[in-house]
């Protein structure tokens, strides 16, 4: 059965990049294009969920294909996995429980046809984790954060997956008045050196540093360049696009993620 996809009205004062209900979860696919009708390049917004169907990640290729660049993330260095056999991840237990795919045996680099941009720590920066968070830090990233993980599988369903997502702070408020970041600089919501400033802030300082790097490069060209990350981060790059780039919303595609 294909992936369900249909255009959102976006007559809302409220983007939702995940929406769950009693029967499915989806993520919403934005494409952004410039207020000035001097600027000519999009942006797309790929919001990447780690499990799902494996006609998910299917259409969620597709659309990325469709554009001339691809923005992607993947902590330690610029290569996707691009190896036959099945790989496993700490999510597999999950996946195999819930019978759904992980990301990474479904999206592979050679799937591509379009230039691929990494936009995620280096293997470098990966490897000054320690330094950064500290040996408790490190402890909790690579240890206890994947035992917690496995876990989960004794006790989580579809319907609970889907509830979880659906609630987490992916939904932005486009009826906020603009506010014009400055400097590329913006408020952080944690604490420099904490877990939840290198795994989120760290990583869309990142991307925010590449959008705009692209939007002044390209802003000429008629390109879109796609954004595919993590679902958790797509509230950031909006509003980036929104407040500082001058972009706004033109289309949404809905893009199931599984049936529950």
């Amino acid at each position: 059965m294909q992936t369900a996809v249909k255009i959102v009205n976006l007559k809302t004062t409220n983007m939702k990049f995940i929406e769950s209900s009693k029967f499915f979860l989806r993520v919403v696919v934005f494409d952004f294009h410039n207020r000035s009708k001097d600027v000519n390049l999009k942006f797309r917004l790929l919001p990447m969920i780690h499990l799902g169907d494996k006609e998910y990640y299917q259409e969620i290729l597709r659309l990325a294909n469709e554009c001339d660049e691809v923005l992607f993330e993947m902590a330690g260095g610029p290569e996707m996995n691009d190896q036959d056999q099945e790989v496993t991840s700490m999510y597999s237990p999950v996946a195999r429980k819930l019978n759904l795919q992980i990301q990474e045996n479904c999206i592979k680099a050679r799937d591509f046809n379009t230039d691929l941009i990494h936009a995620d720590y280096d293997d470098v920066e990966e490897a000054n984790a320690s330094a950064i968070l500290g040996i408790f830090g490190v402890i909790y990233l690579y240890v206890i954060i994947p035992i917690l993980i496995y876990f989960t599988k004794f006790f989580i369903t579809r319907e609970k997956m889907a509830k979880v997502l659906g609630i987490q702070h992916t939904r932005i408020n486009l009826s906020f008045s603009r506010v014009v970041l400055q400097q590329e600089e913006r408020e952080s919501d944690f604490e420099e050196g904490s877990i939840n400033h290198y795994l989120f802030e760290g990583r869309e300082d990142l991307v925010i540093k590449t959008l705009k790097e692209r939007h002044l490069l390209e802003q000429d060209s008629s390109k879109t360049i796609g954004i595919m990350y993590g679902a958790g981060h797509m509230k950031t790059y909006a509003r980036y696009l929104i407040d500082a780039l001058n972009y706004t919303t033109h289309k949404g595609t809905f893009v199931k993620v599984f049936d529950i």
